[in-house]
């Protein structure tokens, strides 16, 4: 094993601190720093592991100050913020391979509609039927406009929507136990 300087092995320290895994800390050091360390070099700068036994405490005190840190403001994890997971969804809309599949289109508009219509978040309160049937139609206007935009050719658009349709038809139809009925 080759010998760390003291930048690379706070480096190491704080990505682990951050609960990143071993194996991608070696990809980011070799990355981001030029140097190549294997993961039991890195595991050796984790405190509680037979390997971090031996970290100094100073190594041990920046390790349990970033981590405190980490656990205690999720704002430095993109995910956290809901543009950035919208622009995920829409980046994948926009994979030239994927995004034109019809599965990938209607379980992205899908994951969107129920993030933007609140199913993973506390219901509004006071929401009467009638407002919750415009946002749905809201909502399908919304998924309409993703179809077309993303699928050029008319033919496959129309092949798209019906598509969908069939698949959420056919999901009602098991979730009420009307399976095998109609259409």
């Amino acid at each position: 094993m080759a010998d760390l300087t003291e930048d690379t092995k706070q480096y190491i320290i704080t990505l682990l601190a951050r609960m990143h895994p071993p194996h991608k800390i070696v990809d980011r050091v070799a990355e981001d720093l030029g140097v190549k360390v294997n993961a039991q070099q890195v595991c050796s700068y984790k405190p509680g592991t037979a390997a971090g036994g031996r970290m100094s405490d100073e190594h041990k005190t920046l390790f349990a100050a970033v981590r405190k840190r980490f656990l205690s403001d999720a704002s430095e994890i993109p995910i956290t913020h809901p543009n950035y997971r919208l622009q995920k969804l829409q980046d994948l809309l926009d994979d030239p391979i994927s995004g034109r599949s019809p599965k990938t289109i209607l379980a992205t508009i899908e994951l969107y509609q129920k993030i933007e219509g609140g199913m993973f978040t506390q219901k509004v309160a006071g929401a009467t039927p009638e407002d919750m049937a415009a946002y749905g139609a809201h909502l399908t206007d919304q998924f309409i406009s993703a179809v077309t935009t993303h699928v050029s050719n008319p033919e496959d658009r129309v092949n798209t929507l019906l598509a969908i349709a069939r698949d959420i038809a056919n999901e009602t139809r098991r979730e009420n136990g009307l399976e095998g009925r109609g259409g």
